[in-house]
């Protein structure tokens, strides 16, 4: 599958996942995850996804198929603010972070962005 911008046709920024999409994940990412949430049992932690976007035609038709490939994460970083109730990640850090993976891929995308209640046991989704 040729791997594709995160940009829809008209190269605006995609809101919401298109139809026939599939999402996967590496398994070492929730590894890794699971490692920073233990590394901070009493406050919020987060990070970026980063991968890959592919979309191909389905069966020479208009429609596409399109699979998300989330391949890591940016941790966030050692200037985070973390708390039990707040998550802000240390931008200079992962901006870092992402620049080198850029250079050894330029097709690398940064494709979303995740933080845990896991310290205070809510369990529901943030708003916004």
């Amino acid at each position: 599958m040729p791997r594709v911008s995160s940009r829809g046709e008209d190269g605006a920024m995609l809101e919401q996942l298109p139809p026939n999409c599939d999402l996967t994940f590496d398994t070492q990412v929730f590894d890794y995850m699971l490692h920073e949430l233990h590394r901070y049992p009493t406050s919020e932690e987060g990070g970026k996804y980063i991968g890959y976007i592919e979309s191909t035609n389905r069966n020479r038709s208009k429609d596409r198929n399109h699979r998300i490939i989330i391949t890591d994460f940016l941790p966030g970083g050692p200037n985070a603010k973390r708390t039990s109730v707040e998550f802000l990640p240390d931008g200079e850090f992962q901006e870092h972070l992402f620049r080198q993976a850029e250079a050894r891929d330029r097709s690398i995308e940064h494709l979303g962005t995740w933080h845990s209640h896991h310290c205070n046991g809510l369990n529901r989704l943030s708003g916004g």
